[in-house]
């Protein structure tokens, strides 16, 4: 569309030269606007291109970040766990010491008790013994306050 009209030119018949002024600055104006255009589309076009890569480059550090975040979190849980094993393995080892504690005094009153009973059975074999010996005092007094009487 540019070179329309240039085929007609006639060298015989020059053209007036406000006309191919005219002419001049009106195909200038047409490549002007037909290169405006051109730079504009090739310009919209990058914009695009590099917007894409923005909003892509956008999306893989927002991932990133999410992935951060999990991770972060991730670790806040396994620390609390970790925390929480070691605080249940401290009150193990307090619940051992104190079961040990008692076994010990069990073992001690355990010892204690046979021998209370040991001497609770010293004690009533005693108690039998005497008795027998009580009554054969007794019966020895009798026997002599009789004798004594029957004299």
């Amino acid at each position: 569309g540019l070179d329309e009209g240039l085929d007609d030119y006639d060298p015989d018949y020059p053209l007036d030269p406000g006309l191919e002024e005219a002419l001049v600055s009106s195909k200038l104006d047409a490549i002007f606007t037909e290169y405006n255009t051109l730079l504009t589309s090739q310009l919209d076009s990058q914009r695009r291109y590099f917007e894409g890569m923005m909003s892509t480059m956008q999306a893989e550090k927002d991932g990133l970040l999410s992935a951060a975040a999990a991770a972060e979190q991730q670790a806040a849980v396994i620390a609390s766990a970790v925390s929480e094993t070691r605080e249940a393995q401290r009150g193990l080892k307090d619940a051992h010491k104190a079961i040990d504690g008692h076994l010990g005094k069990i073992a001690k009153l355990s010892e204690e008790k046979e021998f209370l009973k040991q001497l609770n059975e010293t004690l009533l074999s005693n108690t039998k013994q005497y008795k027998v010996q009580l009554k054969q005092a007794e019966e020895a007094s009798t026997s002599q306050l009789k004798a004594k009487d029957a004299t």
